[in-house]
């Protein structure tokens, strides 16, 4: 057997000085504020759902006129995985590595993300309007009901998704249990705003 060569791709660790202080900072607070914006947005989309005139059927895919705890929890989190999606988009978009791969994996990664904001964003505006759509059909359709794990894999799949792109390009085992906690922390908050 051969002797396993030593790697030359060594990734640094993730901090505010590998990152630059004003991207890490910059990063946070842009995510923070599009997380409480698009939260904001989701639940104004739910008060006014009902005054749209097309809507004349009692039946509802979901329950816009109340807040329930279940939806609440989901656009909340679906908020904090969109801000998310700038923050590691920010996070990445200095890219003066020496090393090509670096520069490579960081433009992606920031591609990447916001591709992923825009078409869950695109997602959930087309699926507003396509909710009217089923007062219109008879079904027994609930949303709440039918599909309750579904609704979280998608805010959980975007979270995810950009670690696993972060974890490329640096060291973030740490960094991913703080930012989980942060998250979950942000998510109660947003819940009761």
């Amino acid at each position: 057997m051969k002797p396993e060569k030593p790697s030359t791709y060594l990734k640094a660790f993730f901090s505010k000085q590998t990152i630059g202080q004003f991207e890490f900072w910059s990063g946070i607070v842009v995510g923070l504020l599009w997380s409480i914006i698009l939260n904001l947005i989701f639940k104004q989309f739910r008060i006014s759902y009902p005054l749209f005139p097309s809507i004349t059927i009692d039946k509802q895919l979901i329950d816009y006129n109340t807040t329930d705890f279940f939806y609440d929890v989901y656009f909340a989190s679906v908020a904090i995985a969109l801000g998310f999606s700038w923050t590691t988009y920010l996070w990445t978009s200095k890219s003066l590595s020496k090393k090509w791969k670096i520069n490579r994996l960081k433009r992606f990664t920031g591609a990447n993300s916001l591709m992923v904001f825009g078409i869950v964003f695109t997602l959930y505006i087309r699926f507003y309007w396509t909710v009217q759509d089923f007062y219109f059909i008879e079904s027994d359709l609930n949303l709440k009901n039918d599909t309750t794990l579904l609704f979280y894999l998608l805010p959980t799949y975007i979270y995810l998704n950009n670690w696993v792109y972060l974890k490329r390009i640096y060291r973030t085992t740490n960094y991913f249990y703080y930012a989980t906690g942060f998250c979950l922390l942000l998510l109660a908050l947003l819940v009761y705003l």
